[in-house]
């Protein structure tokens, strides 16, 4: 959907709403035509039908890391002939979805299944990709947290489908691999991770 259709002559702004049985989300591309020189834009969150007093988590596919936390309206930088494109997600307070390296879609396509356990503290999911791929799973898990770095990532876990890699202060990528399968469950223990209680 064009949201700037009658701002300009040509429309720069492109929003879809994905909904899925375990969640709904906003993905946004911001066009830049301009060759030579970056551009900035200012959209309120209201342009995209979501409620601007509410937060939203601001995920860049492209550069595949976290924007912030975004209320009230969005502020992007495009370069020249480039564009950004946003996956915006309502903050839920627990471990939930932020993007996927695979598709623009950005979990619409090669996420089958997604849930939160609460009592056990557990993200499990279900991602699908033709056999011989693999591709990356981005989390956000909220609050603050005591991580043990080692450089820029640390390799929480292991296992011969899918590992898990803490790539900032509240993001983990769970890389996904399609050895021989195109369905692979994946789960992510919040308190077995570094600087957890359990994970010390």
């Amino acid at each position: 959907m064009p949201v700037d259709l009658f701002d300009a002559d040509v429309p720069t702004v492109f929003a879809w709403r994905v909904e899925r049985p375990f969640g709904a989300w906003s993905v946004v591309a911001f066009f830049n035509p301009d060759l030579a020189t970056a551009v900035e834009r200012r959209l309120p969150l209201s342009r995209l039908g979501l409620d601007p007093v509410e937060r939203y988590l601001a995920f860049d596919f492209w550069r595949q890391r976290l924007i912030g936390e975004r209320t009230n309206e969005l502020a992007v930088s495009v370069e020249p002939g480039s564009v950004t494109l946003l996956a915006l997600h309502a903050a839920t307070g627990v471990p939930q979805l932020l993007s996927t390296s695979r598709h623009v879609a950005q979990g619409a396509i090669e996420i089958d299944d997604l849930r939160w356990n609460d009592a056990e503290r557990t993200l499990s999911g279900v991602s699908t990709g033709p056999t011989g791929s693999a591709h990356d799973v981005f989390v956000y898990v909220p609050g603050q947290h005591t991580w043990t770095w080692a450089g820029r990532h640390v390799r929480s876990r292991d296992d011969a489908r899918y590992s898990l890699t803490l790539v900032d202060s509240n993001v983990l990528r769970v890389h996904v691999r399609f050895a021989d399968e195109q369905r692979v469950a994946w789960s992510i223990d919040v308190d077995d991770l570094p600087g957890s209680k359990r994970g010390s």
